[in-house]
């Protein structure tokens, strides 16, 4: 795996030499996790998808949570491309793939129940959603044509950034509540276990703060979800908890606030 070498300083945080046999396994097998992790987070919205097409209606889902996982992907999918590393781009590039479907399947629904729907802010909102998709994914191209990988890192770390403001969201109103029905404990765990295989994987093996960054965080704020599920443990059935539309993507209050996705 071919990894442009970063500056000194980060590279000398990140790098680490394992000196046993067990530890060795133990980054090899995070590293081999790390991909289905990442698609098990990403196939979340599976179930709500069904739904969807079998209602033919969206109901209150936002169509924005689909939108931005499409920027998310697509950035991180140039980002691996671009850095020779199809550890990242490759389950990246499936998920955007996903976030696509995702997308037309509530699109199409929208169309053929003719009416619009109470989750999209008036058509301006959702044609906005539609050309931020457009649009990052032409600056991925652009990208690609001028090797500007950094770049590219940059902009995807700052987009996961932004929406861990919707996690920190849902922290605030569990607490408020004491109530943690809004957590969905499978996608809790799923999101986490990702996040904490990521950043092993980045830190000792890829040696990137781009990969470690955004993961470290991510799975932080996924020990303080977990941490308040269990210590409010309120009675709330499986089915519900994948199905929930609210936690797909982990971004359940983005879409009263579209001004955070517009940054990447």
């Amino acid at each position: 795996m071919i990894i442009e070498q970063l500056p000194t300083f980060l590279a000398s945080s990140s790098a680490v030499t394992l000196s046993s046999a067990p530890a060795c396994a133990f980054v090899g097998l995070c590293g081999r996790l790390a991909a289905p992790a990442s698609l098990l987070v990403s196939a979340a919205p599976l179930p709500t998808m069904s739904k969807i097409k079998s209602d033919n209606d969206v109901g209150d889902l936002p169509l924005l949570p689909y939108s931005c996982m499409a920027c998310n992907c697509i950035l991180w999918t140039s980002y691996g491309a671009l850095r020779h590393a199809p550890s990242i781009w490759m389950p990246n590039g499936m998920s955007f793939l996903l976030a696509l479907y995702y997308m037309h399947s509530f699109i199409l629904v929208v169309d053929n129940a003719n009416k619009s729907s109470t989750s999209i802010d008036g058509d301006r909102s959702f044609g906005l959603q539609i050309g931020a998709v457009g649009g990052i994914i032409g600056a991925a191209g652009l990208a690609f044509h001028y090797d500007c990988s950094e770049a590219v890192g940059s902009a995807a770390v700052l987009l996961c950034m932004a929406l861990f403001a919707s996690p920190l969201s849902t922290l605030k109103t569990v607490v408020e509540s004491k109530s943690a029905e809004s957590i969905p404990l499978p996608f809790t765990i799923a999101s986490l276990l990702a996040c904490f295989f990521w950043s092993v994987t980045g830190f000792v093996e890829l040696h990137d703060m781009n990969v470690i960054l955004p993961n470290f965080i991510g799975f932080l704020f996924g020990l303080a979800q977990l941490g308040l599920k269990l210590y409010f443990h309120d009675e709330v059935e499986t089915d519900d908890l994948l199905s929930s539309s609210k936690m797909d993507l982990d971004v359940p209050h983005l879409t009263n606030d579209l001004c955070v996705t517009t940054k990447g």
